[in-house]
Parts: structure tokens; sequence; C-alpha cells
């Protein structure tokens, strides 16, 4: 997948953030923006390695 890609729900990102690679599943996509608490519920993280 490149940046310029749209995700769709059932995409599964390789994030690295810091010091840490997060795997997460995209389970949903909001209708608009929002709190990063309403976020967490349109994913789930699959795996934590660090």
């Amino acid at each position: 997948m490149r940046a310029s890609e749209d995700v769709v729900a059932g995409d599964v990102l390789t994030l690295a953030i810091g010091n840490e690679v997060r795997v997460v599943e995209i389970t949903s996509l909001p209708q608009r923006r929002g709190s990063p608490d309403e976020a967490r519920t349109h994913y789930r993280e699959l795996d934590r390695a660090g």
C-alpha cells in the first residue's frame, strides 16, 4: 500500500511509531474525523512488538 492509496475496511496496516511497530486491522471507516476515542472503535490491534 502506498501513502496515496485509500484505506478500506479489512486492510491491515503495519505502523512504525517511535521504537514500536503496531499491526492494526481497519474494521470500519468513520463518516467524519472525530476524537481519538472514536477512532479506536474503527480498528483493532493485531500484534504489538517493541
